[in-house]
């Protein structure tokens, strides 16, 4: 399954239940395939000095990848929060991102 399909199944299901409700900002109406214009994120994020300062190397930035879907399936509806604390006392940096 391709990225754009599953984020295009999973926008379906959002949109069955909102309606043409944009999710990110319930103010405004869907536009786009994820229901948002990502575009300047996605520029941004491929920049070469952005990608260098991230340290990702040639890695390209996408709004919505396979890769990552499903190496966080087992993590859907998990509560991580009881793990913070230990990571924050071992000296570990960590962004908490909801």
């Amino acid at each position: 399954m391709t990225s754009r399909s599953i984020c295009s199944e999973i926008f379906d299901q959002i949109m069955d239940i909102a309606g043409n409700i944009n999710y990110y900002d319930i103010r405004k109406q869907c536009e786009g395939s994820l229901c948002y214009d990502f575009s300047n994120a996605e520029t941004f994020l491929n920049m070469k000095s952005v990608r260098e300062a991230l340290g990702v190397g040639d890695l390209e930035f996408v709004s919505c990848s396979s890769t990552v879907y499903s190496a966080m399936l087992q993590d859907w509806m998990k509560n991580l929060e009881v793990g913070i604390p230990a990571l924050l006392e071992d000296g570990i940096k960590a962004l908490v991102y909801a």
